[in-house]
C-alpha cells in the first residue's frame, strides 16, 4: 500500500475516534476528573499531532513534504474545531478553553516533531523549551488541583478557615460574590436570587467519626436577620425532605454555632442522611433575607 493510499483510512480512523470523544458522556462531578479531562485536550493533541507530522515527514514524497506537513497542521486544527463545534448539538459543553488547549497541544506536538527538522542547536533547544513550557502549562492546573486535594485532606477535619489561595477550589457562589478577609475569614456578599448561597464541595466525606459541625458567623448590614445551612449527601434526591436544613441567626457580633451530628443525621423526613457519604455543605439565604447582606464566616471545620 502506498503512502498516498494508507493514510486515508488511518485519517478516517482519527477523525472518528477524536468525534466519538468529543461526544461520548463523561463525567464531570469531581474537581479532579475536571482537571483531568481538561489536561487530556491539551496532551491528547500533543500527541496525535506529534505523530502525524512524524509519519508524514518520514513518508511523504521529498519534494512535497512541507506540502503534506502543512496540510497535516490543517487537519489536525480542523479536528480541533469539529470536535469544539459538534458538542453544541450534543448533551456535552462546548467550551472555548477547550479549543484553546486544543490549540496548545497542537502548538506542543508541532514542537516535539520538529526537533529533527532543524539542524542548529539553538534551535532544538528553543523548540524542546517551548514544548516543556507547553507541557508543564497544560498539566499545571492538574497538579495545583492535586496539591489543593492533598493540603485539604491534611488539614481534615478543618474545612475551611479562608486563609489559603486554593481553599477558592473548592468554594462556589451562586447569586453572590465571595472574597477572603485580610483579617482571616471569609466575606460573603449575598446579592440576588431566592437563595443566594455560598456551597463547599470536594471535602473529605466520611464525618462518622466527629460529633457535630461548627463555625463562627457575622453580619453586616441590616441586621438581626435569618440564614440557612444544609448539609446533603451522595444519595440526596434534590428535594427540600431529603436532606437536613436548619435557620440561624445572624447578628453584627461574632457567633459560634453549633450543630450536632446527631441532628444532621436525621433531617431527612424518611432516612438517614449518611454521614459517611456526606457531599455538600450550603450557607445561603432565604427570600426574605435583606440585600446585599454581608457575612463573615470562619472556621468551618468538625469537632
Amino acid at each position: 500500500m502506498t503512502w498516498n493510499s494508507s493514510r486515508v483510512p488511518a485519517g478516517l480512523a482519527a477523525v472518528v475516534v477524536a468525534f466519538g470523544l468529543a461526544v461520548a458522556p463523561l463525567p464531570r462531578e469531581g474537581i479532579l476528573t475536571s482537571e483531568l479531562q481538561d489536561a487530556l485536550h491539551a496532551i491528547g493533541f500533543a500527541v496525535f499531532t506529534f505523530v502525524l507530522l512524524h509519519a508524514i515527514e518520514r513518508s511523504a514524497p521529498a519534494t512535497r513534504r512541507w506540502t503534506h506537513l502543512g496540510l497535516a497542521l490543517a487537519f489536525a486544527l480542523a479536528l480541533a474545531v469539529g470536535t469544539e463545534g459538534i458538542q453544541k448539538f450534543t448533551p456535552r459543553d462546548s467550551d472555548p478553553f477547550d479549543f484553546a488547549r486544543d490549540l496548545l497541544g497542537i502548538a506542543i506536538g508541532t514542537a516535539a516533531a520538529a526537533v529533527p527538522w532543524v539542524r542548529t542547536l539553538p534551535a532544538r533547544t528553543l523548540l524542546v523549551v517551548a514544548a516543556v513550557i507547553g507541557t508543564g502549562a497544560a498539566l499545571s492546573p492538574l497538579y495545583s488541583t492535586l496539591r489543593a486535594l492533598d493540603a485539604r485532606q491534611a488539614r481534615f477535619p478543618v474545612l475551611h478557615d479562608f486563609e489559603e489561595a486554593w481553599e477558592r477550589l473548592f468554594l462556589a457562589t451562586r447569586g453572590g460574590d465571595l472574597r477572603f478577609d485580610s483579617e482571616g475569614h471569609a466575606r460573603l456578599t449575598l446579592i440576588e436570587g431566592n437563595y443566594p448561597a455560598l456551597i463547599v464541595r470536594e471535602f473529605p466525606s466520611d464525618w462518622s467519626g466527629y460529633d457535630r459541625l461548627s463555625f463562627r458567623i457575622a453580619a453586616e448590614g441590616d441586621v438581626p436577620t435569618d440564614v440557612a445551612i444544609r448539609v446533603d449527601d451522595v444519595l440526596h434526591d434534590g428535594t427540600y425532605h431529603d436532606r437536613f436544613q436548619t435557620r440561624v441567626r445572624v447578628d453584627a457580633e461574632w457567633r459560634d454555632v453549633t450543630i450536632p451530628l446527631r441532628a444532621i443525621r436525621e433531617g431527612p423526613r424518611d432516612r438517614h442522611l449518611d454521614l459517611s457519604a456526606v457531599k455538600t455543605v450550603v450557607l445561603f439565604g432565604t427570600p426574605n433575607t435583606p440585600r446585599p447582606l454581608v457575612l463573615r464566616v470562619d472556621d468551618l471545620r468538625l469537632e
